[in-house]
């Protein structure tokens, strides 16, 4: 999941911060819900102004500012994959007192206005805990996110189970086979070359996904 500089750094701030009031009491919780909405809503406008730097340059034709984007791999059309929404950041340090709260106010887990569906950074951090309460209260294990491409050419990008795979997540993996998780087709093709290839992984544990997902089929 990649974001701009700003988000990325609020990212690990909200993290060590979230995880700390995880141990604390449930007005701590309403701090930490007013502190990561404030930090989202900047980040979001960190990189709405990167955009908008962006398209400045363009009209000015400032060749030295376009290079610098150029030699960043900028997309302005996809930019970067904006900070996630309140539940999808609860999910993703596992702070339950901030996820019961937005579930009892109506949010639903399955839509994504920003970033990507809860249930992916709950995945991607293997917090087998998180994922559970979620498909509890409605979350698709099968939610999936597709390329922009029409017809033949259109294809997944990623869902739960790609994402656990992805990052190494392997209790987090049997847990969504076990909930229905689809291992076939498309999206078990995805799964499987994301388990195979996963960044900094042993061996062992790419072995143990790849088993588990061949014993589902």
């Amino acid at each position: 999941m990649h974001t701009g500089n700003t988000a990325y750094a609020l990212m690990w701030c909200l993290l060590s911060f979230s995880m700390g009031c995880n141990r604390h009491s449930s007005s701590d919780s309403e701090k930490v819900e007013k502190v990561q909405s404030a930090y989202l809503e900047l980040a979001r406008r960190d990189l709405e102004l990167t955009v908008a730097n962006y398209r400045t340059a363009e009209s000015n034709s400032n060749r030295e500012v376009l290079r610098l984007f150029e030699d960043a791999a900028f997309d302005p059309e996809r930019p970067f994959v904006y900070p996630p929404t309140l539940l999808g950041w609860a999910c993703g340090v596992g702070n339950m007192e901030v996820i019961r709260r937005q579930i009892e106010k109506g949010k639903d887990p399955n839509r994504v206005t920003v970033g990507e569906p809860p249930m992916f950074y709950a995945c991607g951090w293997n917090r087998t805990n998180v994922i559970e309460y979620l498909i509890q209260h409605g979350a698709d294990p099968n939610i999936t996110l597709w390329s922009p491409d029409t017809g033949p050419n259109r294809h997944p990008i990623a869902t739960p189970l790609s994402t656990a795979c992805k990052h190494g997540s392997l209790e987090t993996v049997r847990l969504l086979v076990a909930r229905g998780a689809v291992v076939t087709g498309d999206v078990g093709e995805l799964a499987r070359k994301e388990a195979s290839s996963a960044p900094g992984v042993g061996r062992w544990v790419q072995s143990k996904m790849l088993d588990a997902l061949k014993a589902a089929r």
